[in-house]
């Protein structure tokens, strides 16, 4: 039997989207992928992404998280989130309920030395997590990000509630093309892509992201 969670959250702020093409061995081993998920994971683009949120239903906040690529799911492709940290304990207590979404804690400090360079540095508990430096492009004008938000149909598992969520981000922005000047992960905590070349990094600024209503049934 289906039920629905009828809790819609809406966000706004910057950030970064890192867009990597991971070997199926890299997910199964280091992805941090759940169980539930493994035999259907088949690849294609995956993704890190950093959001500084501006608002929220929970107020300001930034996270981290893992997108490890498509797997099929009951003859569907999805994406999943197999690896999530916030900086804001209600956007950790509000997001396993309704979406299934696991997110751990830690420490943010995100900043800009003044001259194009953004750095990015998050622990947890004083355990290093990710150190990146990314430098925006000044070349050419900020394209419409529309469709990769719209194309987002995701699916997450919480072995602990024993329920399948589904849901569909919606959402728009601006982004400019960047580069990684220096990256640092510790795999035991996130998956270290700091061997792959990426596909495209972009910087995302104004965007405007809306996270509906999940579908929630029994696995």
């Amino acid at each position: 039997m289906t039920e629905t969670v009828s809790t819609t959250w809406n966000f706004t702020g910057n950030g970064y989207i890192m867009l990597f093409k991971f070997p199926k061995s890299f997910i199964l081993d280091h992805g941090f992928l759940t169980k539930h998920f493994q035999d259907g994971f088949y690849g294609n683009v995956g993704a890190i992404v950093f959001a500084d949120y501006q608002t929220s239903n929970a107020g300001p906040y930034q996270e981290l998280l893992f997108i490890p690529g498509k797997l099929r799911y009951q003859r569907h492709k999805f994406y999943t989130i197999s690896k999530d940290f916030v900086s804001d304990r209600e956007g950790l207590e509000n997001s396993l309920i309704p979406w299934g979404i696991s997110k751990e804690r830690a420490s943010f400090q995100f900043s800009n030395n003044g001259k194009g360079l953004d750095t990015l540095k998050v622990t947890q508990n004083g355990v290093p997590i990710i150190d990146i430096t990314i430098q925006p492009s000044q070349r050419g004008l900020a394209f419409p990000l529309r469709t990769f938000f719209h194309s987002l149909h995701m699916v997450q598992h919480d072995p602990d509630q024993g329920k399948i969520f589904q849901f569909n981000l919606h959402g728009k922005g601006k982004g400019r093309f960047a580069e990684i000047m220096k990256v640092d992960v510790n795999p035991e905590l996130f998956p270290n892509f700091a061997f792959f070349k990426h596909v495209a990094i972009m910087k995302v600024s104004n965007f405007h992201l809306k996270l509906p209503v999940a579908k929630m049934k029994e696995e």
